[in-house]
């Protein structure tokens, strides 16, 4: 039986229908007046053509040695200066892209539907190769030690050469009927490959041959139904001093040791899309867009925001003394680590935001599901701001 994949929203409101009734739903929070800490300046914006913006396609921009690469949807590839958002070069891939972009030395990795791995010059965007998998590609390939990982929506993983575009290696894991829309990008850490799979367990390979190191759950299925079972680990997972920090829908926030999967702490905590860390903390959005930061040692709570409740923001990004998210109506929210009060804010596409920023240099680099790419920094106040910055 072929897994079905849904998205998030798409999951609210059917396990609000399989309630039998119709209750309401609670609404997106409002743009609530804030005052402002911090001035966001646009460095540049460019466009590309997007034929889907109600998909979230993962439009990720690759920023490296001064150019950012992007795709869209239609397999367009565009470079661009980092510095002045100038165009490099352009080509037309011809595929349906799903898996975002990934990096690989000199090559940039796309994931396609039609179950494809496209390498691709950063010289000039014409495909060095071509490999066929078995499913759809919905995470961004990613290389380490000449090796190429990929995953599929079948409950695959394949390690490719980054040379030749030949297959290394394949995993399989059964994939539950029922499971989220998307799949967490694989994480490689010295010479081993982590990864989160949709029945709430994390798997760690060998990156050489494929194999199983162990494998550990962090999320047990619960109730009659398959909407209540869902226990995809969905999010990128995170990896730091020996640590992987991971989340589960309807499941746990854990920590593990990487090198046994040995569990070091967990909280009964819902998410899915992903973590982001620093030295002291790590900070996520729950199921319901409320803003958690966790003590990394302990797991215990920091603060939380719930300004932000229930618009879809994506995964909160280390932007210097903050973390920064994007929405569902294309804003940008700045958060204070230490507290979480909201600093800044800006928008930039009015088709939403469903991909985490990118930092590089202290600028964030942002793409709206509307195909645009914006190039931000965030700046001290050269005079005091007005003592309220207005919704929206």
């Amino acid at each position: 039986m072929r897994a079905m994949r849904w998205s998030a929203a798409g999951l609210l409101v059917l396990l609000l229908a399989a309630c039998g009734s119709t209750p309401e739903l609670d609404p997106p929070a409002g743009l609530a007046d804030f005052t402002a800490e911090r001035y966001v300046k646009k460095l540049w914006t460019q466009k590309l053509r997007i034929r889907d913006r109600k998909t979230a396609v993962p439009i990720v921009p690759v920023v490296e040695s001064d150019v950012v690469y992007m795709a869209s949807d239609r397999g367009r590839m565009v470079a661009f200066s980092a510095a002045k958002g100038r165009e490099r070069w352009k080509s037309r891939i011809e595929a349906n892209v799903t898996g975002g972009l990934g990096s690989a030395g000199e090559l940039l990795l796309l994931g396609t539907s039609k179950a494809e791995v496209v390498a691709i010059s950063k010289r000039n965007g014409k495909i060095v190769w071509r490999h066929r998998l078995t499913s759809e590609v919905l995470a961004p390939p990613v290389e380490a030690g000449g090796v190429i990982v990929a995953r599929t929506v079948d409950g695959r993983l394949f390690g490719i050469s980054a040379v030749s575009g030949e297959r290394l290696w394949m995993y399989e894991k059964s994939v539950p009927s029922l499971t989220l829309r998307g799949l967490g990008t694989p994480v490689i850490v010295e010479r081993r490959v982590y990864v989160g799979a949709a029945d709430g367990s994390i798997v760690a390979l060998s990156l050489t041959s494929g194999e199983v190191v162990w494998e550990k759950s962090i999320a047990t299925p619960k109730g009659r139904s398959e909407l209540d079972r869902l226990v995809d680990v969905d999010g990128d997972l995170v990896v730091s001093d020996g640590v992987i920090y991971a989340a589960a829908y309807q499941g746990n926030i854990v920590a593990l040791a990487a090198e046994s999967g040995r569990l070091l702490w967990q909280r009964e905590m819902s998410s899915y899309s992903g973590l982001t860390f620093d030295e002291r903390n790590i900070y996520l959005a729950d199921d319901r867009s409320i803003i958690r930061a966790l003590d990394r040692k302990s797991g215990e709570t920091v603060w939380t925001q719930d300004a932000l409740r229930m618009r879809s923001v994506t995964r909160p990004v280390d932007h210097g003394d903050f973390v920064v998210t994007g929405d569902y109506e294309g804003y940008l929210h700045w958060l204070a680590k230490s507290d979480g009060r909201l600093i800044a804010r800006r928008r930039i596409d009015e088709s939403g935001i469903h991909v985490t920023p990118v930092i590089a240099d202290d600028v964030l680099y942002a793409a709206g599901q509307g195909g645009t790419i914006t190039a931000l920094k965030l700046m001290s106040p050269i005079k005091p701001l007005a003592p309220k910055r207005k919704a929206g």
